[in-house]
C-alpha cells in the first residue's frame, strides 16, 4: 500500500507557506474564515484562544493584539475576515510534501 505524502501549502509564486490560524468558535468572522478552509480542503494549524491554554498569549506576542481571526503566514500577522478568505482564495496553494 502506497501512502501519499501530507499535502504542504505554497503561495502562488510556489514558495513554502506556515499558516497558523488563531480563532475562537464564538467569533462569527473565525467561522467565515473556517468555512473557506474546509471548502478549499487547506489543511491549516489552528489555535483557539479561548480553549487551547496560552494561545491568546501566543497571538498577543506574535501580532500585538487580541483579534481574531489572526492568520499567520511565515510568521507574519494579517487581520480581517475578508482579507484572510481573499489570501487563502487566491494564494495559497496545495501541494505534495
Amino acid at each position: 500500500m502506497t501512502v501519499a505524502p501530507p499535502a504542504r501549502l505554497f503561495d502562488a509564486e510556489g514558495k513554502p507557506l506556515e499558516l497558523v490560524l488563531y480563532k475562537h468558535d464564538m467569533c462569527g468572522y473565525c467561522r467565515r474564515v473556517m468555512a473557506v478552509v474546509a471548502e478549499l480542503g487547506l489543511p491549516l494549524a489552528t489555535r483557539d484562544t479561548l480553549r487551547q491554554a496560552g494561545a491568546r498569549a501566543e497571538a498577543i506576542s506574535l501580532g500585538g493584539r487580541s483579534q481574531v481571526p489572526m492568520l499567520l503566514i511565515n510568521g507574519r500577522p494579517m487581520y480581517e475576515s475578508e482579507e484572510i478568505i481573499d489570501y487563502l482564495r487566491h494564494r495559497v496553494r496545495l501541494g505534495a510534501g
